[in-house]
C-alpha cells in the first residue's frame, strides 16, 4: 500500500516522501520504520487520488511519531511525540528484515491463496466421499 511520509532528516529538515507499507514496516531509501496496524498512527492528506495515510517519522526512530493534545488555558495544544529506541535504527531494522533467515521469521504471511482453498475442498470432498462409501451410505 502506497502512503505519504512526512521524514525529518534532522530537527528542522523535512522532506514528504512516497513509501510502501507492507507487513506493518514502511520502507524507503535503504530504511525500515514499524508502523504496526495500518492508520493506527496516521494522519490523512488529500491527494488527486483521494485520501492516503501521512506518518510522520524521525530519522533516529523506527516508530512513528504520536500526535498528542491537552487542553491548557483554554486553548488546544498539539504536541508531536517521538519515541526512540536506543538498540534499534532505521538501517539496522531493514537490514534485519532483509536477512533470508531472520527477515522470513519477522514478515507476516500473506494468508491462504485461492489454489490452496480449492485443493483442500478437493481433498475434503473425497474424504468425506470416501468415509460414506465405507460406512455402507452410499454405493
Amino acid at each position: 500500500m502506497r502512503v505519504k511520509v512526512l521524514y525529518f532528516n534532522s530537527s528542522d529538515i523535512v522532506e514528504l516522501k512516497n513509501a510502501e507499507l507492507k507487513d506493518g514496516f514502511l520502507t524507503f531509501e535503504d530504511k525500515s520504520f514499524y508502523v504496526g496496524e495500518k492508520d493506527k498512527n496516521s494522519l490523512k492528506i488529500k491527494s488527486g487520488f483521494g485520501v492516503l495515510p501521512l506518518y510522520i517519522i524521525h530519522h533516529k526512530s523506527i516508530y512513528p511519531a504520536k500526535l498528542e493534545t491537552k487542553k491548557e488555558k483554554g486553548k488546544v495544544v498539539e504536541t508531536i511525540i517521538i519515541e526512540k529506541d536506543k538498540k534499534l535504527t532505521p538501517d539496522a531494522l531493514y537490514r534485519s528484515l532483509n536477512l533470508r533467515i531472520l527477515g522470513g521469521m519477522l514478515k507476516v504471511s500473506k494468508g491462504i491463496g485461492l489454489l490452496n482453498i480449492i485443493f483442500g475442498v478437493i481433498i475434503g470432498a473425497i474424504a468425506v466421499v470416501t468415509t460414506l462409501y465405507m460406512m455402507g451410505l452410499i454405493r
